[in-house]
C-alpha cells in the first residue's frame, strides 16, 4: 500500500499542464434571400470568362500574325529595292527571322527577371508572351517602314522604340517608369544582336 501513496505524492508535486484553448469556430452567415447559383447561372458565368479569355488574346494575336506577314514581306522587297538595299533578299529575310526569334526568346527571359525586380504583370504566362512577341513584331513593322520612308539610319530604331513603349505599356498596364525599364530592358538587347547578326553576315 505504501507505493500507490508515494507514487501519488510525487504526483502531486507536478503542475498540471492547462488544455489549449480550442479555436474559434467561424460561420458563414447566408443571406436567405439570395438564392444559390443555379447551373445555368454558373455555366453562363463560365462562357463570360471563356469569352473574356479570347478577347485577351484575339487582340495581340492578330497583331502578331499582320505584323509578321507585313515584315517578311517588307524586308526583303526592302533589301531589293529600298534605298539601302544590299541586294540579298533572302538573306535579309533570314537575318530578320533570326533576330525576331532570339529576341523575343531573350525578351521572355528579361521579363521573368523584371517580375523577380517587381515589375509584375497580372497576365498569365502564356498571354504575356504573346503580348510580347506581338509588341516585337509591331515595332520591327514600324522600324522598317521608317527605314524605307526616311532613308537614314538608327531614327527608325528611335520611333519603333517609341511604340514599343505605348504598346507594351498598353498590353501590360504598367506604370510609366516600369514600362519605361521595361522598354530598355527588352528591346535594346535585341536591337544590338540584330546589328551584330547584321554585321557578321556582311549586310551592314
Amino acid at each position: 500500500m505504501t507505493e500507490p501513496v508515494g507514487q501519488i505524492q510525487e504526483y502531486d508535486d507536478i503542475i498540471p499542464l492547462e488544455p489549449e484553448p480550442e479555436p474559434p469556430v467561424t460561420r458563414v452567415v447566408v443571406d436567405p434571400s439570395i438564392p444559390p447559383p443555379s447551373a445555368k447561372g454558373k455555366l453562363r458565368m463560365l462562357e463570360e470568362c471563356e469569352q473574356r479569355e479570347h478577347e485577351a488574346y484575339h487582340v495581340p494575336a492578330i497583331m502578331l500574325g499582320v505584323a509578321l506577314l507585313a515584315a517578311f514581306v517588307i524586308t526583303p522587297i526592302n533589301a531589293a529595292f529600298g534605298p539601302m538595299a544590299s541586294g540579298e533578299p533572302w538573306l535579309a529575310l533570314g537575318v530578320y527571322a533570326m533576330t525576331y526569334t532570339i529576341g523575343v526568346a531573350l525578351g521572355l527571359l528579361l521579363n521573368e527577371v523584371c517580375s523577380i525586380f517587381g515589375i509584375v504583370t497580372e497576365a498569365p504566362w502564356k498571354l504575356t508572351a504573346l503580348r510580347i512577341a506581338a509588341t516585337f513584331a509591331v515595332s520591327d513593322v514600324v522600324a522598317i517602314l521608317c527605314a524605307v520612308l526616311l532613308k537614314t539610319p538608327f531614327i527608325p530604331e528611335g520611333v519603333a522604340l517609341i511604340v514599343f513603349y505605348f504598346l507594351i505599356r498598353w498590353f501590360e498596364d504598367l506604370e510609366m517608369q516600369d514600362a519605361a525599364v521595361m522598354t530598355i530592358v527588352l528591346y535594346l538587347p535585341k536591337f544590338f544582336i540584330g546589328m551584330g547578326i547584321a554585321m557578321k553576315v556582311g549586310l551592314i
